[in-house]
């Protein structure tokens, strides 16, 4: 989700959402967990289809009460209490957009399977495994294409998946990529699970820093990279690092919006310029 989607008083309310969300949900167990994650995922779903329900939901005006009554019928009158607490949080207070309540559903669903990960002592591993699933299908098109496919039903494209991960990555990271596949609300693949990797990575108060280079690091390298950019950042980060050796030397850094290109690709492309 764009923090532009929020308003500045929406964006200090899904702050808050989030904060109090991550100590709700540690204090579940991992089946507990598990549900919350999958109700959330439905009414994220849900949200997503109906457009007069998001706009109920996010109307400053309907009581809290009343949603909060709508939200236990929708989820079928048997939702875990840790759900509804915190969907009643969510669309109590400032008017946040329709588009970004289902946004924020979702995200809930997510950090639900980020405690469970965190407390099985799996987070980096998933963290890693979006990340790197993202680049996979942003270089291989066919594959791309496949999860992609208006014809190919969601019933093969789960099975692809399952054929893909099964076995090589964290049965988290699997369920998160499964939940991008069925319900991608408009998003590229590639650009949901990344978004789910540097929410994990928020999750443990760090970024993400993708380092591009021509050849691999080596591990004093990248500790020594990640000591300065930490420095420069103001707070820890993480390296994911992609090896392209068609930049032919030095490096290119993107935490978030910011790019930095030291690439020997591209001090060639500017001394081009200059003689043109």
């Amino acid at each position: 989700m764009a923090a532009g989607s929020l308003p500045e008083q929406g964006r200090r309310q899904a702050s808050e959402v989030r904060e109090r969300a991550r100590g709700e949900l540690r204090r579940l167990d991992p089946a507990d967990l598990d549900r919350v994650a999958d109700e959330l995922f439905a009414l994220a779903g849900l949200l997503t289809r109906e457009l007069r329900l998001r706009r109920a939901l996010a109307d400053p005006s309907l009581p809290g009460e009343v949603k909060r009554r709508l939200l236990a019928e929708l989820l079928g009158g048997r939702a875990h209490e840790a759900t509804l607490a915190l969907l009643g949080q969510l669309v109590d207070g400032p008017r946040l957009l329709p588009v970004a309540l289902a946004d924020l559903v979702e995200e809930l669903g997510a950090m639900a399977l980020f405690v469970k990960a965190d407390a099985a002592g799996s987070l980096d591993d998933v963290e890693d495994e979006l990340y790197r699933f993202s680049r996979l299908v942003a270089r291989e098109h066919a594959l791309r294409a496949a999860l992609t496919s208006a014809t190919l039903p969601t019933e093969r494209k789960l099975a692809l998946l399952d054929e893909l991960l099964s076995g090589r990555a964290d049965p988290i990271t699997v369920r998160l990529v499964r939940q991008v596949v069925q319900a991608p609300r408009g998003r590229t693949i590639e650009r949901a699970t990344e978004a789910l990797a540097r929410q994990a990575a928020a999750y443990r108060g760090r970024v993400i820093a993708e380092v591009t280079v021509a050849a691999p690091l080596e591990p004093a390298q990248a500790e020594r990279l990640g000591e300065v950019l930490g420095r420069r950042r103001g707070g820890p980060v993480r390296l994911q690092v992609v090896v392209d050796p068609s930049i032919m030397g030095g490096m290119v850094v993107r935490v978030g919006d910011e790019l930095i290109d030291g690439s020997v690709r591209r001090q060639l492309e500017r001394a081009r310029g200059g003689l043109g």
